[in-house]
């Protein structure tokens, strides 16, 4: 599969990035604290997208990313869910950004939703031909590659700047969630990237097998390291 060369992988420090003018800057959301408030990696991912956004004042943040199954999900003082996106978007509104320049999606529980529903809810139907993606370094890989396998699916050829900012965690956790992380960009080379080739092949495959979407494993059973587990 061609994984879109062209679209380069840039990073925070890099001056690359004062040339970015793209009206559209999708941030993927990494868990949240017990009380709602993003982690501090996600923060560095905001405020990556901050400054992206302030060189264009007509830029867009899609702030992409519902929770996680891995834990329950953490509800505000009505006992409604505060979905990621909104920690986000909570975030970016706290820092000054404009409430009117936000979108939130909070349909997708891991890394390969939020591909697939970037493009069903905003790029294919926004007909965006270009964006910046930001997430942290350890997860930029997975990322990357999901997005350029939707982005080929779909047959968009859409200019893709990916942007990574920094990990902003312990080492001990890093190498838990690197571990992690290589461990299910492999997962998707080899059962979804390599043996899927239609847009009607990947939905059967993703509310068929996907634990989060199917209609069987409504209750995953994975044993995760709390350390872990906590992170999302």
């Amino acid at each position: 599969m061609d994984l879109f060369k062209s679209n380069k992988i840039l990073n925070d420090n890099n001056k690359e990035l004062e040339n970015i003018k793209s009206q559209h800057i999708f941030i993927l959301a990494g868990g949240q604290l017990s009380n709602g408030y993003v982690n501090e990696w996600v923060k560095e991912r905001l405020e990556i997208s901050i400054k992206i956004a302030k060189q264009n004042s007509k830029s867009i943040i899609y702030c992409i990313g519902g929770g996680t199954y891995h834990k329950q999900p953490i509800l505000n003082i009505y006992n409604h869910v505060i979905h990621e996106s909104k920690s986000c978007s909570n975030y970016l509104i706290e820092k000054g950004f404009e409430p009117q320049r936000i979108r939130r999606e909070w349909a997708s529980y891991d890394t390969i939703a939020n591909g697939f529903f970037s493009f069903t809810n905003f790029i294919i139907p926004l007909k965006i031909k270009d964006f910046v993606l930001v997430t942290s370094k350890f997860h930029m890989k997975r990322a990357k590659v999901i997005f350029d396998f939707f982005n080929k699916i779909f047959q968009l050829n859409i200019k893709i700047q990916y942007v990574v900012s920094e990990n902003n965690m312990d080492n001990e956790l890093l190498l838990l969630r690197t571990n992690r992380e290589n461990k299910s960009t492999e997962l998707f080379i080899n059962n979804i990237v390599n043996n899927i080739n239609t847009m009607q092949e990947f939905v059967d495959w993703f509310y068929i097998e996907h634990n989060a979407y199917n209609n069987i494993n409504n209750i995953v059973k994975e044993k995760v390291n709390q350390k872990l587990k906590d992170s999302y």
